[in-house]
């Protein structure tokens, strides 16, 4: 009997028990993370696959210590704020460090505020030209 109950146990050590948590609370616990960060979590498991989309901050910056491509940042911008366009979005904080497109940087906050936003927080630093 004491084979059973020990096996039993380590299959439920071996259980993904973050995943079995409700939507709300894996969301908050996203929240903590960057946009980016939390994006990444989406290969965990399928669980996890849309789980992104509806974490209510949105923190996203092109500053990783290497020259970016903005195309690409801008083209992920356009995505994370097309996945929370159903949600109420609590804060989107933007960090660039490239020239911004008035146009697109336009269409992100119209589209932040299409989702309700409550707080918006925006670092725009372009490059120097000496």
């Amino acid at each position: 009997m004491e084979m059973g109950s020990s096996s039993k146990r380590s299959k439920r050590c071996a259980a993904d028990r973050l995943s079995e948590l409700p939507d709300a609370i894996l969301c908050h616990i996203l929240s903590f993370l960057s946009t980016a960060e939390a994006v990444k979590t989406c290969v965990l498991s399928h669980r996890w696959e849309n789980v992104w989309g509806a974490v209510p901050t949105i923190d996203i910056s092109d500053h990783d210590g290497k020259e970016s491509d903005f195309d690409s940042f801008s083209v992920f911008i356009d995505r994370v704020l097309s996945a929370h366009e159903s949600v109420k979005v609590h804060l989107f904080r933007l960090g660039c460090f490239s020239t911004v497109d008035p146009l697109r940087f336009d269409y992100w906050v119209r589209t932040a505020i299409g989702c309700n936003v409550v707080q918006l927080d925006f670092g725009i630093f372009p490059p120097q030209s000496f």
